[in-house]
């Protein structure tokens, strides 16, 4: 009996030891990317803009594998704004929760100002345009990168493009902010502001706001950046147009050196 017994538990430790190896491998396994590419178009849409056109590409990336939830979060955020993007061709200001929603919510409204405009005696075209190519750029044991090339046009004199760096926690799979990692706000943006000088090839005895840069509400200082990343050359650091400047003075994009933040973020919480 006492051998019958001891073997019993021998076999139970075993089982115990199966699951928690099974448990962390689990865990361990990291987070890769598929990407899903979806197209739709309506219309006449060739490049002289005669016409109307709906015409809709999105390459974006799902995350798979390592936590379920973290890779769950990962994947909507990435989603949320490419719904965004399809929503704003729309009135509603109600966001759906799936890319395919938002996808056929937009084409709805295509065709709902397309026949609005056959009604009228000067109708204009009606061309709704949203090219989307997402990738991955950088990773470390804490973060993901992620990049957004994102094209759109509704109308108007020139299309809006625009550049989104995502980076995201793998602990949690949440977007990290600038302001969580800041210690010395000014000291950072002193840096930025010596990049984008040598960037824009703006010397120091001039103003940005005489450089052209800098809208008035600014009172001649540069905003926080919204968007930054990591990559294997720094800290890459984006201003879209229209953030500080026209959209004819274009993007102003720029990689800073981790050794130059030490002390001003705390890239411990990156690396």
């Amino acid at each position: 009996m006492r051998k019958i017994a001891f073997a019993s538990l021998l076999f139970l430790i075993g089982l115990i030891t199966c699951f928690s190896c099974g448990k962390a491998s689990v865990k361990s396994t990291p987070i890769t990317f598929e990407s899903v590419i979806v197209r739709d178009s309506l219309g006449k849409c060739s490049d002289d803009g005669d016409g109307n056109c709906f015409q809709i590409n999105l390459n974006y990336l799902v995350a798979k594998g390592g936590d379920v939830a973290v890779a769950s979060a990962i994947s909507d955020t990435i989603q949320r704004f490419l719904i965004q993007d399809l929503m704003s061709f729309t009135s509603d200001s109600l966001l759906p929760n799936k890319v395919d929603l938002a996808l056929k919510a937009a084409r709805a409204e295509y065709e709902k100002e397309v026949t609005a405009q056959a009604k009228e005696e000067n109708p204009f075209h009606v061309r709704y345009n949203l090219d989307v190519t997402t990738a991955e750029l950088y990773r470390t044991a804490k973060t993901i990168s992620i990049e957004q090339q994102c094209y759109m046009y509704s109308g108007g004199a020139h299309p809006n493009g625009e550049t989104r760096l995502l980076i995201f926690n793998t602990a949690n799979g949440k977007m990290i902010t600038l302001r969580e990692i800041m210690k010395d706000s000014v000291t950072f943006m002193k840096i930025v502001e010596e990049h984008l000088r040598k960037v824009r090839e703006i010397p120091a005895n001039e103003s940005l706001t005489d450089a052209g840069l800098l809208f008035d509400e600014f009172e001649g200082k540069l905003p926080l950046p919204v968007d930054y990343c990591l990559t294997a050359k720094g800290l890459k650091v984006i201003y879209n147009p229209y953030e500080i400047a026209s959209y004819a003075a274009g993007p102003t994009e720029m990689e800073i050196p981790l050794a130059a933040l030490e002390k001003v973020l705390n890239l411990e919480l990156l690396r």
